[in-house]
């Protein structure tokens, strides 16, 4: 029996593909930042917030990647 909601994840290394997976999202979406020291991940509720998130995460990750999760 499988229970709860299934996740999606998605790998994002430029801005723009970053807005062209934006449609398939279902917001709140997770976004965390490749090899920062520390860790580094925020939570976006709107596509203001992803696309401001994302910009930060791929200047922060050393490899320019940020894996992005979100809920079915």
């Amino acid at each position: 029996m499988k229970q709860g909601l299934s996740s999606k994840r998605k790998i994002v290394r430029t801005l723009e593909a970053g807005i062209v997976l934006e449609k398939d999202i279902v917001f709140p979406a997770r976004l965390s930042a490749s090899f920062v020291l520390g860790g580094w991940s925020r939570i976006a509720n709107n596509k203001k917030e992803f696309r401001e998130l994302l910009k930060t995460g791929l200047e922060l990750s050393p490899i320019s990647e940020v894996l992005i999760k979100w809920k079915e």
